[in-house]
């Protein structure tokens, strides 16, 4: 994917931060509300590659965290680590319609959680990292599952957004 792809997706992703954040604040089911932005950059970044995804995770983690209430590098921190991670499955991950989108985004929500936990343990404390696997990370990640085949369906109408298939030569 060439540059012009990276700031696509880089902006669509910044956009959901931002509409999350502020106008869809209300828009709950379960008094949670899905973190959609995280499941389009969990579906992007096999494409992306780890260095565009690292970029891309960071600079909207850092959007994130100036428009949340924790602190500052935390989710920015959080973004660059599943960049790399999801990243280097560059040319590795081909995404069925259904399947792996919701399994992307169930494992890489809990894993966010995971990290979370040990961020919390390192700079807070052991008391207040528990709070993290409150039933809200766990309905959160249901939901980031179940919108997962949806989110990914509506990513493949943009020409710029371009998610991972399986080619018909793989088949």
């Amino acid at each position: 994917m060439g540059a012009s792809g990276f700031w696509p997706i880089t902006i669509l992703i910044a956009v959901f931060v931002i509409l999350q954040s502020t106008i869809l604040r209300g828009v709950r089911i379960f008094g949670v509300m899905p973190d959609l932005a995280f499941v389009i950059f969990l579906l992007t970044s096999p494409r992306q590659g780890s260095f565009r995804s690292e970029i891309t995770g960071f600079s909207t983690g850092l959007i994130e965290d100036f428009l949340s209430s924790g602190p500052l590098g935390f989710n920015a921190f959080i973004g660059a680590v599943f960049g790399w991670a999801i990243g280097s499955f560059k040319g590795r991950l081909f995404l069925d319609p259904i399947f792996l989108p919701i399994l992307l985004a169930v494992v890489g929500t809990f894993l966010k959680y995971f990290l979370s936990f040990l961020l919390m343990i390192i700079f807070v404390s052991k008391a207040s990292a528990a709070a993290v696997w409150s039933s809200h990370a766990w309905i959160e990640l249901g939901l980031n599952g179940f919108f997962a085949p949806f989110v990914f369906a509506l990513l493949k109408l943009f020409k710029f957004v371009r998610v991972i298939e399986r080619d018909e030569d793989f088949r």
